[in-house]
């Protein structure tokens, strides 16, 4: 493969990965919102951090940067809840909620 066809590739890749960046914040805003209708799972707190773990990792290697930093912000926020086995109080639910509000804002304007 050729330098240029070599970066078309990749350009490609980025574009597709785009494409389905509102498809994988709709995932997480869906765990989000069925721990907050739930309330009592950790299960679902675990799911969301994993979620958030990916997004951060996969936005990086494709080109969104900010996508990433603000997916690891929220990832990390929640890793004393999921690794201490308790549950996020109501002032952290509304810390988690600027956290996920600023990462649906990085990828807005990607």
């Amino acid at each position: 493969m050729t330098t240029d066809a070599f970066k078309q590739y990749l350009a490609e890749l980025s574009a597709e990965y785009r494409d389905g960046l509102p498809g994988k914040l709709a995932e997480v805003d869906g765990l989000w919102q069925t721990f907050i209708a739930e309330g009592t799972s950790a299960e679902l707190l675990h799911a969301l951090q994993r979620k958030l773990h990916t997004l951060a990792g996969s936005a990086k290697t494709f080109g969104f940067a900010g996508v990433s930093v603000a997916a690891r912000a929220a990832e990390e926020f929640l890793d004393p809840f999921t690794t201490g086995g308790t549950l996020p109080d109501s002032v952290a639910r509304d810390v988690l909620v600027q956290l996920l509000d600023a990462l649906r804002q990085s990828a807005s304007i990607q």
